[in-house]
């Protein structure tokens, strides 16, 4: 893979999981900050009568 800028990246994921593999792009990124972290998701509704719900394996990642 060719060296980029890292204001200029464009994230792409394979969605469909097919065959041959068709990359769509998912984002854009035009600064150098990338936070990938293991925070929790909370995925809390009305009816887990006042638990904290969280998701399992997935955590918060954002694109500064």
């Amino acid at each position: 893979m060719a060296a980029q800028k890292g204001k200029l990246v464009l994230l792409k994921a394979d969605i469909a999981g097919g065959s041959p593999q068709v990359y769509t792009t998912i984002a854009g990124l035009r600064t150098t900050t990338w936070t990938i972290n293991g925070e929790d998701v909370d995925v809390t509704t009305k009816d887990d009568n006042g638990w904290q719900q969280r998701l399992a394996g997935a955590g918060v990642r954002s694109l500064g």
